[in-house]
């Protein structure tokens, strides 16, 4: 306190305070009661401490001001409080702001529904609407069991009780517009939204149209079905044309990959010699050119037909033979 005696309280007020805090006391000096809330820091410690400082004028027997009497009260666990409410309502306002963005991003895309925990619908998005074909008028007070079909009910109301209970589920059903009756495949998910208490008081439906997947999904299926099919027409083809006609396969470029036991006998070859041979190699001189002329052609796509002499390699006989050059397109 003798560090104080004799000196003016403008020296303990910060400069960017005085000004203001000169009004104020010219206020009380003429006869004014004032109160401010500041603050400041604790000479030894320099903690900060909040005030809530009163002036109060005190008058003499002529009604004059002769003294100003200062209280202050420490109210600096009231503003850490204030403090920490502030940030935590800025906290909620930000993580309102960040959900309703997402929400609008989900709106735009994305199937959205409102449960009650046992089923009663609250509300949906455009989307959900659009793609399930109905009004939202229509949905109010309904229960999403009542949209449930017969032979899916019982599994969908044990998911729905692992979900009320606070597990998040998905699944992939197939359902029907209500105006179109056209067939839609959805990919469910089904998320629990809890209070601050840690209970279940939502359940938030997010869905996503697949039916396009689906579709491509049944259609390779289809074409893989047709394909299996249409290798087994080719492999009885194959056994009937090796039962009665010569057969040889060659890539592109004219090398050998395989021929049937008809073709070996009646050209008289080993087979394993021919692996990794060129078909020109067995082309008289003279034919080389007009027989590369047919060879691109069947490249082409264009299936071609010729009559030529060859001789069996082991008896030397000659061979008259009808030959057909086809191409095999992949899928």
């Amino acid at each position: 306190i003798e560090d104080m005696i004799g000196k003016s309280i403008f020296e303990f007020i910060p400069e960017n305070e005085m000004d203001d805090f000169k009004k104020m006391w010219e206020k009380v000096s003429s006869g004014n009661y004032e109160e401010l809330v500041v603050k400041r820091f604790n000479k030894t410690t320099n903690a900060t401490f909040w005030l809530k400082n009163q002036y109060n004028p005190i008058f003499d027997s002529n009604g004059e001001v002769s003294e100003i009497l200062y209280m202050g009260i420490d109210i600096t666990e009231q503003k850490e409080a204030e403090t920490v409410t502030s940030n935590l309502l800025s906290e909620v306002q930000q993580n309102e702001l960040e959900l309703k963005g997402i929400l609008s991003g989900v709106d735009h895309t994305i199937m959205r529904a409102s449960y009650t925990p046992d089923g009663i619908f609250i509300e949906s998005n455009e989307v959900h609407r659009k793609i399930m074909g109905y009004e939202l008028n229509a949905m109010i007070g309904k229960s999403i069991f009542e949209f449930i079909p017969e032979n899916e009910k019982i599994e969908f109301e044990k998911m729905w009780k692992v979900v009320a209970k606070g597990n998040h589920k998905e699944l992939i059903v197939e359902r029907f517009n209500k105006t179109t009756n056209q067939s839609i495949w959805l990919k469910n998910q089904y998320n629990p939204v809890f209070n601050t208490k840690g209970e279940v008081i939502e359940i938030l439906y997010l869905g996503i149209d697949i039916t396009e997947e689906k579709n491509l999904e049944r259609k390779s299926v289809e074409l893989l079905k047709i394909s299996q099919q249409r290798e087994i027409e080719l492999t009885g083809l194959f056994t009937a044309v090796d039962q009665t006609l010569m057969r040889a396969e060659y890539t592109i470029d004219g090398t050998f990959i395989t021929s049937n036991s008809i073709h070996v006998e009646t050209l008289g070859y080993d087979p394993e010699t021919m692996i990794g041979r060129n078909i020109l190699e067995f082309v008289q001189e003279e034919e080389k050119d007009s027989f590369m002329q047919i060879w691109n052609s069947v490249v082409s796509g264009n299936p071609e037909q010729l009559v030529v002499q060859r001789k069996n390699k082991k008896t030397d006989e000659d061979i008259w033979e009808y030959v057909e050059f086809k191409d095999r397109r992949d899928s």
